[in-house]
């Protein structure tokens, strides 16, 4: 209960949901089976749980196109074909 973590920039999509509880994201309040979706590169707002909350994250680096722009740069400065 009274649990915040702070807003960041994501460096790859995130689905979170919201299992148990109530927690507030953004100025919206998810209730349990709530769930959110944020893409890469968005500044994330806080999440805050008055009363507590079991909160499932999962985050999918295999879509941010970032990390597949860095991993053919470095293939690409090492030699490797595509």
């Amino acid at each position: 209960p009274g649990a915040v973590i702070p807003g960041r920039t994501l460096a790859a999509p995130e689905f979170r949901f919201v299992l148990k509880g109530e927690a507030e994201f953004c100025g919206k309040m998810l209730s349990a089976r709530g769930a959110a979706y944020i893409p890469e590169g968005i500044e994330t707002g806080v999440l805050e749980s008055r009363f507590g909350a079991e909160i499932l994250v999962i985050s999918v680096p295999m879509y941010a196109a970032s990390l597949w722009r860095q991993i053919r740069e470095m293939r690409d400065a090492v030699g490797l074909a595509s």
